[in-house]
């Protein structure tokens, strides 16, 4: 079992298109504590959970520029992912959802280990590694 994102917070911001539920899965399998919440009630999600990293349905990225400013200023670094899609059969949502773990803790590991101490410094993680 992996545990890479070991002792980190994790927020998924639910839209139409992620399947929260394997995601969820393997960051969990990954280490992480994670919270999932919708878009209206994100900032208060925020708050209460104190994140390492967001990950925000690519299909609220129009929506979500307050969201993200927020984030920016509390230093949170954030993606916007639409893998594991609900439209892929359970097989590829599995490896989707694991890639996307894999990735998110490289990234937040990577900040830590660059700057001890500082565990997100608020970088927006390219989307298009991440859109399938």
């Amino acid at each position: 079992m992996d545990h890479s994102l070991e002792h980190r917070t994790i927020v998924i911001v639910e839209g139409r298109s992620i399947s929260t539920f394997r995601l969820r899965k393997a960051l969990e399998q990954a280490g992480a504590a994670v919270c999932t919440t919708s878009r209206q009630d994100a900032p208060t999600a925020l708050r209460q959970a104190n994140p390492d990293a967001v990950i925000i349905d690519f299909s609220l990225a129009a929506d979500c520029d307050e969201l993200c400013a927020e984030l920016q200023r509390d230093t949170i670094s954030y993606l916007y992912c639409s893998s594991p899609n609900r439209q892929q059969d359970v097989g590829t949502q599995v490896l989707s959802a694991q890639d996307v773990a894999v990735a998110l803790a490289e990234v937040v590991n990577q900040h830590e280990t660059a700057i001890p101490g500082l565990l997100s410094l608020g970088r927006q993680i390219d989307p298009e590694l991440y859109a399938i």
